[in-house]
């Protein structure tokens, strides 16, 4: 079968998004302090996943190492491959731990 998923339902999850902007709109809440140089995900492209993941029944963030790799995942999450070479298409679990762990005035993600 090669490369397969079953998470056809991700496109329409996806569409609901962009007609809605519930991602673009929660990313906003968040005030990105990481150096610009270093980020390879944009905190929109994490709540993006995250809202996906969720929406999916991917409650647990450690699905996302498996996820971060599937073609249907990343396409409904605008994200194919990673901007630099060694980096995954879609952010794995430790990341998107410290996007949901953030909220304290000395985060990245305040």
């Amino acid at each position: 079968g090669g490369r397969m998923s079953s998470d056809g339902g991700a496109i329409l999850v996806k569409q609901a998004d962009d007609i809605l902007g519930l991602s673009r709109r929660f990313a906003a809440c968040f005030c990105d302090e990481r150096h610009p140089g270093f980020i390879e995900y944009q905190v929109e492209d994490l709540v993006r996943q995250r809202i996906m993941g969720l929406s999916l029944g991917y409650e647990d963030l450690n699905d996302h190492d498996a996820l971060r790799h599937d073609l249907i995942f990343g396409l409904a999450s605008d994200r194919l491959s990673g901007r630099r070479a060694n980096c995954a298409a879609l952010a794995g679990k430790s990341t998107l731990n410290r996007l949901e762990r953030s909220g304290h005035k000395a985060d990245r993600y305040c």
